[in-house]
């Protein structure tokens, strides 16, 4: 993440991966600057291994996936959220935002169908997006057919 200094580009901020680089221009100063400082702070914390991302892969997912319904996800905030986090659709009056109850990702209608029963929830039935719901189903089948019966 760098500031370049562009003469077309105003508050330009540069953001460079192994494959992409994406220039952005914010609509002042001041919010480039808060850009800027919570990429840096973010990169910064991923490098130190203290940032999870959803995209990442190896023993963060697996620690991820060993708690999925047994703690409460921490909740991603509907505020910076504007497609779904799993299928990518633009969300809008029409197509809404719903929290997976599972890992705490945002995403639509389509993508968070089903219910599950979550230990951290004392078993009760909460909506899980497609992702959890096929995880959780593969680890406990047995656990819903049970919970199903009792209701």
């Amino acid at each position: 993440v760098s500031k370049p200094i562009t003469e077309n580009v105003q508050n330009a901020l540069k953001i460079e991966g192994t494959d992409i680089s994406i220039t952005l221009s914010a609509s002042s100063f001041i919010e480039r600057e808060d850009w800027f400082y919570t990429l840096s702070r973010t990169v910064t914390e991923h490098t130190r291994g203290s940032v999870v991302f959803n995209s990442c892969s190896g023993e963060a997912r697996d620690r991820l996936h060993l708690s999925l319904g047994e703690k409460a996800p921490t909740l991603v905030p509907v505020s910076q959220v504007m497609m779904c986090m799993n299928c990518t659709s633009d969300f809008s009056l029409t197509l809404r935002r719903h929290h997976c109850h599972g890992c705490g990702r945002i995403v639509c209608r389509s993508c968070s169908r089903n219910r599950y029963p979550l230990k951290y929830m004392k078993d009760r039935m909460a909506k899980v997006c497609d992702h959890c719901y096929n995880e959780l189903k593969k680890r406990g089948g047995e656990t819903l057919l049970s919970s199903n019966n009792l209701t």
